[in-house]
């Protein structure tokens, strides 16, 4: 039987846990303990979520088109909806046959998979101003140096810079800022570079690096928040898959024993 512990209990038993001399053979309470860990375990998922949300809701409208987000959403609203119509402990799915329960199996799946391309695709849209612009181009193309695997590494990036380039050529000079595409890999190896780029003195141009290394650090926490998400999205359909096939083991036991019986 499993102990009802309260939330500061909770983490205090744990400490206890950690504590303890397994040296000694001590018997320890174990239903005490692992109520302890189940219910960190939970207020750390939560404080994760709830972070998540926010990080989505304040970064989404700053690095995200509306309809890459509305994506996003409607994949997540899909598979919870989903999930809540064909609840294992409703009647709607226990009348089933195996057959039906593997169909809808599958389509579940679909927008569970359908969720990971979504959020492993995301575009961000990154508001440059000519001189941020010019201080990326000019890192890359005059400041930093390149052995054989970074040249390796910057592939893709090396395409998504010359479309920057093409949009600042091709905009009239007076526009102060414009918006470039960037995907969640080209982020990361974008900052792996910079990373090694410096600048001497708290000057202008420290400020415009700051502000880049800004815009990159966000939009990787938007990614890392809607990773959170979709993971959270994922254990939801991994427990109810395994429901299900509970479910589908039954039929397939009761339909064994009805043949039997007929026999």
């Amino acid at each position: 039987m499993s102990q009802e512990l309260d939330e500061v209990t909770s983490y205090d038993v744990l400490k206890e846990l950690e504590n303890t001399d397994f040296s000694t053979n001590t018997e320890i309470d174990i239903d005490k303990y692992y109520a302890s860990i189940e219910n960190v375990e939970r207020d750390t998922q939560l404080a994760q979520s709830l972070e998540s949300e926010y990080q989505v809701q304040v970064l989404g409208p700053k690095y995200l088109t509306e309809k890459c987000a509305e994506d996003i959403n409607k994949d997540i609203k899909s598979i919870e909806n989903l999930l809540d119509i064909y609840d294992v402990e409703k009647d709607k799915i226990k009348n089933m046959s195996n057959t039906e329960i593997d169909k809808i199996f599958g389509i579940v799946k679909h927008f569970n998979l359908k969720l990971s391309k979504s959020v492993n695709g995301m575009i961000f849209n990154l508001t440059l101003t000519r001189e941020e612009y010019k201080f990326i181009a000019n890192a890359f193309r005059n400041s930093l140096s390149y052995n054989g695997n970074d040249i390796l590494m910057m592939g893709d990036l090396k395409n998504t810079l010359d479309v920057w380039e093409s949009i600042d050529k091709n905009l009239p000079t007076s526009i102060p800022s414009f918006v470039v595409e960037i995907d969640i890999k080209n982020i990361v190896v974008m900052y792996q570079f910079l990373s090694k780029h410096e600048v001497k003195g708290i000057s202008k141009l420290f400020y415009t690096f700051a502000n880049i290394i800004n815009y990159i650090k966000e939009a990787n926490d938007l990614f890392n928040a809607f990773n959170v998400i979709r993971e959270r999205v994922n254990s939801k359909f991994l427990v109810w898959a395994g429901a299900t096939n509970s479910i589908t083991e039954t039929l397939s036991i009761n339909e064994t024993l009805s043949i039997d019986t007929e026999v």
